[in-house]
């Protein structure tokens, strides 16, 4: 093997650095832990609240 051929086997980044390069990917997970820690938030709000005539 070659030093060309590992140089370019190591030229990509992890994949894990891939998904953390997409801009319009961080912008989905953060639209969507906001939306669903405020769902959640509100549900346990709401469950809390005692019954009337309880």
């Amino acid at each position: 093997m070659s030093d060309d051929e590992t140089a370019s086997a190591d030229d990509a980044p992890p994949w894990p650095q891939q998904l953390y390069d997409s801009v319009w990917l961080i912008a989905g997970a953060a639209i969507v832990f906001w939306f669903l820690s405020y769902v959640i938030w509100g549900l346990v709000d709401i469950l809390s609240v005692p019954g009337a005539g309880g």
